[in-house]
């Protein structure tokens, strides 16, 4: 997935499902948890919140982001 393909994608106010390219799904406890480290955007850190913890992603490493009405965002890998 591109950067640009992810920053339209990433929407506070919607949750999100992400998937990768070894098929695990990931989905943050609230879609305000997940963020582009900038520069150069090449990862999305996702914390846990009160949970704890926190997953850091490589964004060539994400196929597609899926909302709960099913709707799917896709790009090529960057």
């Amino acid at each position: 997935m591109s950067v640009a393909s992810l920053e339209k994608a990433l929407n506070p106010s919607r949750a999100f499902t992400l998937f990768l390219i070894d098929r695990r799904g990931i989905s943050p406890p609230h879609p305000g948890f997940a963020r582009l480290v900038a520069p150069p955007k090449s990862e999305l850190v996702i914390s846990r919140g009160r949970r704890g913890g926190t997953e850091l992603l490589r964004v060539n490493q994400i196929v597609s982001i899926r909302r709960p009405d099913h709707e799917a965002a896709q790009g090529s890998k960057s």
